[in-house]
């Protein structure tokens, strides 16, 4: 048929290549038929084996003409086809042999003779083998297994079976010659029974219902089985003949015949019938094979190996076909660009294998990201490229980019990131279009973005998260080798057992929270004190708004902390910051601690704080984060028992969010979980950990002592050993706990194996994992113990508390200034003639958590102005008022003492809140309290017995605030002073001593100088008149007002100072008043004073706190802080401080319906804008804005979305009007 094709086509080619010697015959015949000369006219040979038709020189047949002739005509063409690189062939499809041709002895039927002898007595034969011969034919060109064994019921024999090895079905494998089954048979199946026919149809051969490829069709056939077929044959007594199937001398399986007629008249057919049977099958194997090899052939000459991506070949004919279209013409095309970041890091450090992963991940996500239409190629390198025709959005196209990458690095146990750079170009698909430019154009803009991520500050996710896989493997190699003795030697070691096992003695208890925490202090980490740099609390820091200078300040605690252990001056290279809680209620003592109520800023301030603290090495981090207190955690007076109560979505969108976001966005090495339950689960048992932060946080640490409140307090546990074994189950991976309740338990917990080594080997890991980062296992040292990423060289004691470092903090004091009020008074053109009133005009307490400045700057250094504290003047008797020879405090040798009225010290007597008072003596400047001089330590008690006080403290600074005292009456009672009690507190009558932490001690005071008086001589002492420009003051004191362990029971304006600005206020008229504060205090009658001209908050904190403000105050710098948490007017604006329902009360800027004070985001600058947004798309907006002042300003933009998605453009206006005068909905978010 093929044959007669190519005659009837009138053009035939130089050569024919047949199968084999029988197709050969047929093909010469018919061409002497139609008067052609073989092979003088066209060269006709024959083979045997599909292999040698892909793959080798035919061997040349002896049909009907002279071997050598045959040969030389074969090599002329061979070596003209390799000359000229064309190729002279005709595909012939397998055909049936014609009954005029046989491969054997051909030479004898060239005798008419013979021919017709052959035909007489041979008839029926040439007709049985011309069926089989077509039915051979038939099931080589098979389109799948079901339809070749169709085919066999058709033949000609006696009944059959047909039993093959399965696996000889796969068209992956070269059957015939794949060395492993060229042995026998392995699988046998039956796939034909000529007595059930119709148990072998086309759908017998079935595909299983999950979609298997063709190529895995052989494993699921399904067929009865054979043996028992077998047997039943044997057992009927028929007469059976196996005959073996093969194909190139490779056996894959056998036919039975059997003879019901028990006569056997037809053997010779069923030779036959088996030979074409091996044949049929064969072939079709073999051509199957070929098929797919050519399909592999074919993709390997227009796909890349590597990346499976077209490659320029197979790029270009596709595209260029693309290009025959009509529904292409003058349509839209886009060309993507991707370039892979750091790929010469990942082959120098990690190998180029694993360069090449990386690039067939990149690969990968460019092609997941493709539309459907779209063509993806890569040329070579890198460098990889997608090209998408019509109306797609390349920016989502290349965010899902991103994000595949993202996620494939989430969850990679590499130890390198895949991360890359895309840009693109836009095009019209016309005449003039060439790819070639495009491809350049989308190249050079993808080189753009990639120089522009080198340069910015931002870090990415992929940055951050860089090594964690990495590091924990090493982690596990170095505790495989560990026996459980010495892994609870790293648990509860000595400095010595750590030694000997060679892991580094670094501990997690590290605090900073706004600069190193070196003051080295406290029972668990004492020592000498260090100075670094102190920058303004986190809640001041927050109010700058500015994401840059968080970067920059965690550069700085990162490159101090790391320098201070280096030198072996410090121990906490994983600190316990930043503290995210989210502020939802202002009186919370540790309000200085947080970043605000927001939780999107709150991520972005906190979470570039943490990407400077960790540095830019691709593998090790400088300095570790830990996110505290997860979470739900505002209540400090019952924080060891409370339990935070709070609506599943507002943890999702709230409380839950801010933890998420800043994992995702700066990969913290570790989480503090919080205190308190949450909806009556003990946070140390929150399943939250374990289920969610788990994935993406190395080190989970409980706070100090808090599952020994799981047993005590909250009775969430039976015992030590009961609390300890549901922590582990939470994710808990370290404890700081009393080690006299942990360690017992924790080994008797092991011995009754309630707790498995497991349970220790995976706690271990997480806190070798957070070492293996920080670069501290030993392969990472130097031989002076410091880390080889790090090494002293370059982190050593001249990098702390620098000039550079000391003006960052300047800067940060400033910009974290929030100007409130400002009725033309600031800035002051000059400070000459100003002064300065209130309790922090030269006083800069320290927060708990701040570390030791070398300087501080006071608002009276800053503006070089002269001061008067405002705080009344008194002399402390110490026996009864009614005595007649009374006695009155003095100090000698640091200790108050008895003395006379001649000999008595005067006592600045300051009253905080509404009952706690500080006392200092104005003959030494320092405090009284009940700490000794000898005592060195911050967490200090002693007992009642030996109740003595000292003037012996620079300020109020302990844990129990030992330097701050209560005044009680006669009973004991605690005195609460109200507006009408407060003017001259200090002589009410119901004094009878003064209490604190400690103790307790009879005495009483009396006035040297009250507040009418201290004004009255400042006005004489200075010469100041109505008109002068007066800086008063006032705030709250970070250690006496609020801290951890206790709340504000008000935000109000302490009642003592609100007294004193009342009094500066009947006198002067210009009052700039300065609040110094670490959370929001009520002044809405100081707001509404027509004296006090302009209002400014700073929080405390920073070491330049005095230089900042005059840096304000004077003009040099333009204030740009906004607020960070609502101000609320009074407290009838607030619920009960354990309410957490925060959407119910109406509370915090996205609630409430109030009228605030001061709104969230609200700040005012000494310039004037004008600002506005325009929308290009649904996806897109622009702002627009003009400096229109005269001052140089930052300025912050604050978008805010509503519920109902739409945006606003926040008008810097403290009620919350957007810039189009519009009010922010209810439920917006920043």
């Amino acid at each position: 048929i093929a044959m007669q094709k190519l005659l009837d086509r009138g053009s035939l080619p130089e050569a024919i290549i047949c199968a084999n010697d029988n197709m050969a015959i047929t093909v010469s015949e018919m061409l002497t038929e139609a008067g052609y000369k073989v092979p003088d006219d066209i060269i006709v040979t024959g083979f045997d084996g599909y292999d040698e038709i892909f793959f080798t020189t035919p061997k040349i047949t002896s049909a009907f003409c002279d071997i050598i002739l045959l040969a030389e005509a074969t090599a002329e063409i061979t070596l003209k086809t390799i000359e000229d690189h064309k190729s002279y062939t005709h595909f012939i499809e397998p055909t049936f042999i014609s009954n005029e041709s046989c491969g054997c002895d051909s030479y004898m039927l060239q005798s008419q003779m013979l021919r017709d002898w052959f035909n007489e007595s041979f008839s029926r034969h040439n007709d049985d083998n011309r069926v089989l011969q077509q039915l051979t034919t038939s099931m080589q060109i098979s389109e799948s297994p079901g339809e070749l064994v169709s085919h066999l019921e058709c033949y000609k024999t006696d009944n059959i079976l047909c039993i093959i090895d399965r696996n000889c079905l796969n068209p992956e494998v070269n059957y015939f010659t794949d060395s492993e089954t060229n042995k026998r048979p392995k699988e046998l199946i039956m796939i034909y029974d000529s007595d059930h026919p119709d148990n072998y149809k086309i759908d017998t051969f079935h595909i299983s219902d999950d979609s298997t490829d063709d190529a895995d069709l052989a494993e699921h056939i399904f067929c009865p089985n054979y043996k028992d077929r077998v047997i039943e044959l044997l057992d009927s007594g028929y007469p059976l003949i196996f005959n073996s199937l093969d194909y190139m001398n490779v056996p894959f399986g056998f036919v039975c015949y059997y003879f019901r007629n028990y006569y056997i008249s037809n053997y010779s057919n069923t030779l036959n019938a088996t030979n074409a049977i091996s044949i049929g099958i064969g072939g079709y194997i073999n051509l199957q094979y070929q098929r797919v090899l050519l399909e592999k052939m074919d993709k390997m000459y227009r796909h890349d190996p590597l990346t499976g991506l077209y490659n320029r070949v197979g790029f270009m004919k596709h595209f260029q076909n693309r290009l025959k279209y009509p529904e292409y013409k003058n349509i839209k095309v886009t060309v993507i660009m991707s370039d892979l970041d750091g790929l010469k890091y990942i082959n120098d450090t990690f190998g180029h294998a694993e360069g090449d992963n990386a690039i067939a991940v990149t690969a990968k996500a460019l092609s997941d990201a493709t539309p459907e239409n779209g063509l993806s190629a890569r040329f070579g390198g890198d460098e990889l490229f997608s090209v998408i025709f019509g109306e797609h959005d390349p920016e989502k196209i290349i965010q899902h980019i991103y994000a595949y990458l993202d996620s494939y690095n989430k969850s990679s146990d590499k130890p390198y990131i895949v991360s890359t750079s895309c840009g693109y170009s836009i095009s019209v698909l016309d005449e003039s279009f060439d790819i070639t430019q495009a491809v350049k154009d989308a190249d050079s803009n993808m080189y753009n973005v990639k120089n522009n991520k080198r340069n910015m500050s931002d870090k990415t996710t992929s940055d951050s998260y860089r090594d964690l896989a990495f590091h924990r493997n090493k982690a596990r190699q170095y505790l495989a080798g560990l026996s459980l003795e010495d892994k609870i030697k790293i648990l509860y070691g000595t400095f010595e057992e750590k030694l000997g096992l060679e892991v580094p003695f670094i501990d997690f208890f590290g605090e900073a929270a706004h600069g190193v925490q070196a003051r080295h202090d406290q029972p668990f980490d004492f020592g000498p004190p260090v100075s670094t740099t102190v920058f303004p609390n986190p809640i001041g820091m927050a109010a700058s708004f500015d994401k840059d200078m968080m970067h920059r300040i965690g550069e700085v605690v990162g490159t101090e902390t790391r320098s201070l252990v280096n030198e072996f001056m410090h121990n906490g290279l994983c600190a316990f910051a930043p503290t995210v809680d989210m502020e939802r209620d202002p009186r919370w003592g540790r309000n200085e601690e947080g970043y605000g109520e927001d939780p999107h800023l709150t991520s972005r301030m906190a979470g570039e704080y943490i990407l400077g603290m960790a540095g830019d090495d691709k593998t090790f981090i400088r300095c570790g984060a830990t996110l505290k207190h997860f979470y739900a955690n505002n209540y400090e007076n019952e924080r060891y028992s409370s339990d935070s109560r709070i609506p599943e979505h507002l943890i999702k969108d709230y409380y839950f969010r801010v933890f998420k976001e800043i994992i995702e966005y700066a990969h913290p090495a570790s989480v503090m979980t919080s205190y308190n339950k949450i909806n009556g689960t003990s946070a140390a048992f929150n399943p939250e950990v374990k289920d969610i932060i788990k994935k993406d946080v190395p080190f989970i640490v409980s706070d100090a002592i808090s599952i020994q409140h799981t047993v005590e307090k909250h009775h969430s546990a039976d015992s030590p050993i009961d609390a300890l074994r549901k922590a582990l189950d939470a994710g808990i991976d370290g404890f700081l706990e009393d080690i006299e309740f942990e360690k017992p338990a924790m080994l008797e917990a092991l011995d009754k194996g309630i707790i498995k080594e497991s349970d220790i080997d995976e706690a271990l890991t997480n806190k070798l994992t957070v070492y293996s980062m920080l670069g501290l296992m030993k392969n990472d040292l130097n031989t002076d113990g410091s880390s080889k990423a790090f090494p002293k060289s370059e982190y050593n004691i001249s990098r702390v508390d620098t000039e550079e470092s000391r003006q960052l903090s300047r800067e940060a004091a400033a910009k974290s200034s929030v100007l409130l009020k400002n009725d033309g008074m600031l800035p002051l053109e000059s400070a000459d003639k100003a002064f300065a009133f209130g309790p922090f005009t030269d006083s800069l307490p320290l927060d708990w958590y701040s570390g030791v400045p070398s300087r501080k700057t006071t608002l009276k250094e800053g503006l070089n102005v002269k001061d008067c504290h405002l705080i009344p003047q008194v002399r402390i008797r110490l026996s009864d008022s009614s005595t007649s020879n009374p006695v009155y405090a003095g100090i000698k040798d640091s200790a108050l003492y008895g003395t006379d009225i001649d000999n008595a010290d005067t006592f600045e007597l300051m009253l905080w809140d509404d009952c706690r008072v500080t006392i200092r003596s104005m003959s030494t400047g320092k405090l009284l309290t009940s700490i000794p001089p000898e005592h060195k330590v911050v967490i200090y008690e002693k007992s009642e017995n030996d109740y003595t006080l000292y003037a012996n403290a620079d300020e109020s600074f302990s844990w129990f605030a030992n330097e701050a005292f209560q005044l009680i009456d006669s009973s004991g009672d605690i005195i609460h002073f109200t507006e009408d009690t407060v003017s001259e507190f200090w002589t009410d009558n119901r004094i009878t001593g003064i209490k604190n932490h400690d103790g307790s001690m009879a005495l009483t005071f009396e006035t040297v100088k009250d507040i009418s008086e201290l004004i009255h001589d400042a006005i004489k002492d200075n010469s100041l008149g109505s008109d002068t420009d007066i800086i008063a003051c006032f705030g709250l004191h970070p250690i006496v007002n609020c801290k951890e362990e206790r709340d504000r029971d008000s935000i109000e304006l302490p009642v003592f100072q609100r007294y004193a600005l009342r009094e500066l206020r009947k006198t002067f008229t210009n009052i700039s008043l300065i609040i110094m504060a670490n959370a929001p205090v009520a002044v809405v009658e100081e707001d509404n004073s027509p004296e006090i001209r302009s209002i400014l908050w700073t929080a405390f904190g920073s070491e330049e706190l005095g230089n900042g403000l005059a840096d304000i105050i004077l003009g040099r710098i333009s204030p740009s802080g906004r607020l960070p948490q609502t101000w609320y007017r009074d407290d009838s604006q607030l619920p009960d401080i354990e309410d957490y329902d925060i959407e119910k009360n109406k509370v915090t800027y996205i609630y409430m319906i109030d009228e605030p004070l001061y709104r969230f985001g609200y700040g005012l600058t000494f310039s004037d804008f004008n600002c506005n947004m325009a929308f290009s798309d649904e996806n897109k907006c622009t702002i627009h804005i003009k400096n229109t002042g005269n001052f140089v300003s930052d300025y912050v933009i604050q978008l805010y979305q509503s519920p109902d998605n739409e945006l606003y453009l926040y008008g810097n206006d403290r009620h919350g009007l957007d810039v189009s005068g519009r009010k922010i909905p209810v439920g917006s978010i920043l």
